[in-house]
């Protein structure tokens, strides 16, 4: 895409390459004109351009007659000055960019949530009573089993887990002296 020639705000005829940068006068009505000069636009943009690739030389994974000059860091591909792009600090290939991109995308989705799922089960059913005798002893080793995992990747404390853990074993406990209650009355 090239860029629009600029033009004279009075008689809105376009100006030449060295009127404009200059910032002379305009050549067809006079007028004064003033640019501000912004450094990009004079410098030069180096481009890539890949090597023909020798019979004894490594090729590039995408372009078999360029001459390999990199080493994708994500997966180990050989590639051409065209392909070898410099991403986040690491020299990765077309695909991997596209995989580090989806994978931030989908960060933090299908993150179990060990704690408030063992609350859960270590609440919820405290409504009902009867369902606690099976609940209760599920909670208590679903929070001993989440114990040990990664809480997510926000800040999250343990207070889920450690309220689960008293409310079940509690519970258990419970459910323990109304059977020793039964068995002994």
């Amino acid at each position: 895409m090239a860029a629009a020639a600029p033009t004279c705000y009075r008689c809105e005829r376009g100006l030449d390459r060295e009127t404009w940068l200059a910032g002379d006068a305009c050549r067809h009505c006079g007028s004064a004109l003033e640019f501000l000069k912004f450094p990009a636009l004079h410098a030069t943009r180096a481009q890539a351009r890949a090597q023909a690739a020798l019979p004894e030389d490594a090729a590039c994974f995408f372009h078999a007659d360029n001459r390999a000059e990199s080493v994708c860091e994500g997966c180990g591909r050989y590639l051409c000055a065209v392909c070898g792009v410099d991403f986040g600090g690491a020299r990765l290939c077309p695909q991997c960019i596209s995989a580090r991109r989806a994978a931030k995308k989908d960060c933090g989705r299908g993150l179990v949530l060990h704690d408030s799922i063992a609350l859960t089960l270590a609440v919820l059913p405290v409504l009902l009573v009867f369902v606690t005798c099976l609940t209760a002893p599920l909670a208590l080793g679903y929070t001993l089993y989440a114990w040990r995992k990664p809480l997510g990747v926000t800040r999250r404390s343990r207070w889920r887990l450690w309220a689960a853990l008293v409310i079940s074993a509690l519970t258990c406990l419970a459910w323990v002296g109304v059977a020793l209650m039964a068995y002994f009355a």
